[in-house]
């Protein structure tokens, strides 16, 4: 198997493919909310989403099971983190709705949000370390 995509696949990568996710969700409403979306969206995707994906599937049609299993649970944190780093960009950018009434149900919103994607990281952070050991950090 190529080196390239068993990298995708382990824990080793996890940090660096967290950081990158985290950047890229944080690029991407960074580019919404000036105007210039559609090209770093797609970097965004193409850099933090395709490459787990297609080791998953990769490895899932030449039936390496645990490989395939690692690039998904990569692939799902790096939605995750893309998820969480857009909130959180929104957030500290301010954006928030016009109306009154609507402000007090979107601060809500936010701050369910931001826990609910949290709390998903961290459980996937734990069972990635629990199924490689101490090698995630």
């Amino acid at each position: 198997m190529a080196t390239d995509y068993r990298n995708r696949t382990y824990s080793n990568e996890c940090r660096r493919s967290l950081v990158i996710a985290l950047g890229s969700g944080a690029a991407a409403v960074l580019s919404l909310t000036a105007g210039i979306s559609g090209p770093l969206v797609g970097v965004m995707v193409a850099v933090a989403l395709l490459p787990p994906l297609v080791t998953t599937g990769i490895m899932l049609g030449s039936l390496h099971w645990h490989y395939a299993i690692g690039a998904a649970m990569l692939f799902a944190a790096n939605v995750i983190c893309i998820n969480l780093a857009a909130s959180l960009s929104f957030r500290l950018q301010g954006i928030r709705p016009s109306r009154w009434y609507e402000k007090q149900k979107a601060k809500k919103s936010t701050w369910r949000n931001l826990m609910f994607w949290g709390g998903l990281l961290l459980v996937l952070c734990l069972l990635i370390y629990l199924r490689h050991g101490l090698q995630f950090f």
